[in-house]
C-alpha cells in the first residue's frame, strides 16, 4: 500500500500505550517509521473524502450493508457500481494499521450476530489509538476487553481522528433501522 516505503516486502505494526505505533519493514533493508503524530492525524477532517478499510466479505462483515449506506451518507453517493466512492477492501486485521499510517480514515465492521475474540481487535485499537485515532462498538461505548476471550457487543467503528469517529458514528445513527443496536 501507499506507505510501505516501496519495500514489497510487507510490514508490521507494533505499538505501546503511551510510546506510540510503528511501522516496521520486513526486508533485509528494513526500516522503522514512528506513524502520524497526533497533530499530523487532525490535519484530515473531512468525512466526505475520507476513505474506508472494509472486509472483502460484505456478506461476514456487514450483511446489512449498512457500511455502504454510511459511505454515501459521508460521501454524497457511491460509485457505479454501487460501492463506497473511496474504499479498499482487504481481509485481517491489519486494516487497523493501514489506519494507522494513513492509508485510509474509516474502519467498518458489523457482523449480523459474530463476536470478535479479543485478542483479534486490541492490538490493532492500541494501533490507532497510538495516532490519535478512536475505536468503539457501535453504539460509540469503547471496547470491553475486560468480559472474557470475546467482545461483548456487536459491531466496531474506528477512525484516524476523534471528529472523523463522530461523522462516522452519525452516519451509522442515520443510516440504522434496528433499535437494538
Amino acid at each position: 500500500h501507499g506507505n510501505d516505503e516501496g519495500t514489497g516486502g510487507g510490514c508490521i505494526f507494533v505499538a505501546c500505550k503511551g510510546r506510540g505505533c510503528y511501522q516496521i519493514g520486513m526486508t533485509p533493508s528494513s526500516y522503522v517509521k514512528r506513524l502520524g503524530y497526533r497533530e499530523e492525524a487532525m490535519a484530515f477532517e473531512d468525512p466526505a473524502s475520507a476513505r474506508f478499510c472494509v472486509g472483502v466479505e460484505q456478506g461476514f462483515n456487514d450483511p446489512d450493508g449498512l457500511a455502504i449506506a454510511m459511505g454515501e451518507v459521508l460521501h454524497g453517493g457511491l460509485d457505479d457500481d454501487g460501492e463506497i466512492l473511496h474504499c479498499t477492501r482487504m481481509d485481517s486485521q491489519v486494516k487497523y494499521g493501514v489506519i494507522a499510517r494513513g492509508d485510509a480514515e474509516f474502519y467498518v465492521r458489523l457482523p449480523k450476530s459474530h463476536k470478535d475474540n479479543i485478542w483479534d481487535v486490541a492490538a490493532g485499537v492500541l494501533c490507532l489509538e497510538e495516532v490519535g485515532g478512536k475505536v468503539t462498538d457501535a453504539t460509540g461505548a469503547c471496547l470491553d476487553f475486560t468480559r472474557g476471550s470475546k467482545l461483548p457487543t456487536v459491531g466496531i467503528l474506528g477512525a484516524r481522528t476523534e471528529a472523523l469517529h463522530q461523522s462516522l458514528l452519525a452516519a451509522y445513527q442515520k443510516v440504522n433501522k434496528d433499535p437494538t443496536s
